[in-house]
């Protein structure tokens, strides 16, 4: 039979461990979206936090950053394909950003793929990564 002061002690273990839960899930993270029109076909991307690579696949995903000061750095390699420009096809296009993130508080970071410049800009240039 367990007495009231061990009830007591369990039920702050349990509430204990269940917060430290709930910290690890609202980490900071980082992700990757993917705005480029179809011409480009994302084959992989790559992140790393501090120099050490944390993702590497051809999907993209959230990474958690530990708290504290980091530089992430992400890297999507892209194929362009058009069907009226077929010059183009088979091109690769690797995009490489670096930001510095502050992680004290839970924060998604997001590395957008977007279109830069414009029809005069060669096309191996009108893609670029922007942070938010």
């Amino acid at each position: 039979m367990r007495t009231p002061t061990t009830l007591l002690s369990i039920l702050l273990v349990s509430l204990a461990s269940s917060s430290a839960a709930a910290q690890g899930a609202r980490r900071a993270t980082v992700s990757f979206r993917n705005d480029l029109p179809g011409t480009y076909e994302l084959e992989r991307v790559s992140f790393w936090v501090d120099g050490d690579l944390r993702y590497d696949g051809a999907r993209p995903v959230a990474v958690a950053v530990a708290p504290g000061e980091h530089v992430v750095s992400v890297a999507a390699q892209y194929r362009l394909r058009d069907p009226v420009f077929t010059y183009v096809n088979g091109y690769r296009v690797v995009l490489r950003s670096a930001e510095r993130v502050s992680s004290a508080a839970p924060h998604a970071w997001v590395a957008r793929a977007v279109e830069v410049g414009g029809v005069t800009t060669p096309i191996e240039r009108r893609a670029g990564i922007v942070w938010r």
